[in-house]
């Protein structure tokens, strides 16, 4: 329930610089924003290290703060949000990768709902291009989700790895 209340506030947060800081700041950014995700992910083991070595993980103020900053990310870009979120709670919980990534769609399905009713009402909206991705982001995330509890974890990183660079290319090209 903490988790759902701090993604839901960053959502909030995420929301409100979208629509304050326009979309030539949004455009510069998501290339780097992408990629710092990928970063974090690909870093977990050695991110994971120090905190254990500082006493930090496992931290519930750590976590909390981590998922607000990633759901402002989520809200303010979108893209990538479930590779930020996976690297957000492997470093920062003990969540085994299966369970992290059930954790993942849930906080991504909340920050999702919540940024996009809120650009429904506050920002025009191409409805066509709206309905397409909901639709595949809803058979992607049950796909996905039922193929994680069966792909080996380092098969999953991998992919995810490929995909995150494929994305950043795509967004500087």
């Amino acid at each position: 329930r903490a988790l759902v209340g701090s993604a839901a506030l960053g959502a909030l947060a995420g929301v409100a610089l979208l629509l304050a800081a326009g979309e030539d700041l949004f455009s510069d950014l998501a290339p780097f924003l992408v990629l710092a995700s990928l970063a974090l992910l690909l870093a977990q083991g050695p991110v994971l290290r120090a905190l254990r070595a500082r006493d930090l993980h496992d931290s519930p103020q750590l976590l909390l703060g981590a998922v607000f900053f990633a759901a402002v990310y989520g809200a303010y870009f979108g893209a990538a949000l479930g590779v930020l979120l996976l690297a957000v709670l492997g470093v920062a919980s003990r969540a085994e990768y299966g369970l992290a990534n059930a954790v993942k769609t849930s906080l991504s399905f909340v920050i999702n709902l919540l940024a996009a009713g809120l650009f429904a009402v506050l920002a025009p909206v191409a409805w066509g291009a709206a309905g397409v991705l909901a639709v595949a982001s809803l058979v992607g995330g049950y796909a996905g989700g039922r193929a994680a509890r069966r792909v080996p974890v380092p098969v999953l990183r991998g992919a995810t790895a490929v995909l995150g660079l494929a994305a950043v290319v795509s967004l500087l090209s």
